[in-house]
């Protein structure tokens, strides 16, 4: 997770830097990472509690997945390219999962991920979240998260 971090923190307005993680093929390391911390939770935290099982996850996963979102909302702001690539990747099945899952912090991280991905005018991202039944999902659970006291900041948007 300190890794992570570390090329989050890299990342923040320099241009050079993003243009680097990306061209490395670190963006689809990343986008690896997320979804494998994920499926690690799924197979091999389950917790037998009832009918079905509930569904926790080491702290370590949680760590790497915050960390992953973050970077990956670094890598994207500004960079339509990225977006692009992140939003095929990610939409619509591994977006409803994250959130509606894991934590309130990487809800909100899912979040900023989202607006940076449909947030330009003309975004085919933001067509495909607005007319499908998978995106309109996903805005529903997004509008959800506002509704719980002490709203989610990115969810607002």
């Amino acid at each position: 997770a300190n890794l992570v971090r570390l090329l989050r923190n890299s990342v923040v307005n320099i241009a050079r830097n993003q243009f680097l993680q990306v061209k490395t093929g670190l963006l689809d390391t990343i986008l690896d990472c997320i979804c494998f911390y994920h499926e690690v939770g799924v197979k091999c935290n389950r917790v037998k509690h009832k009918y079905p099982y509930a569904l926790t996850y080491t702290p370590l996963c949680v760590e790497v997945i915050r960390a992953s979102l973050q970077l990956t909302t670094n890598l994207c702001v500004g960079n339509q390219a990225v977006q692009g690539a992140v939003w095929k990747r990610l939409f619509p099945s591994m977006f409803t999962i994250l959130i509606d899952g894991i934590d309130k912090q990487s809800r909100n991280y899912v979040c900023s991920v989202l607006f940076n991905c449909t947030a330009w005018n003309g975004s085919q991202s933001l067509q495909e979240l607005i007319t499908t039944d998978e995106g309109k999902a996903i805005v529903r659970s997004g509008v959800g998260l506002c509704e719980q006291p002490n709203c989610l900041e990115w969810a607002q948007l």
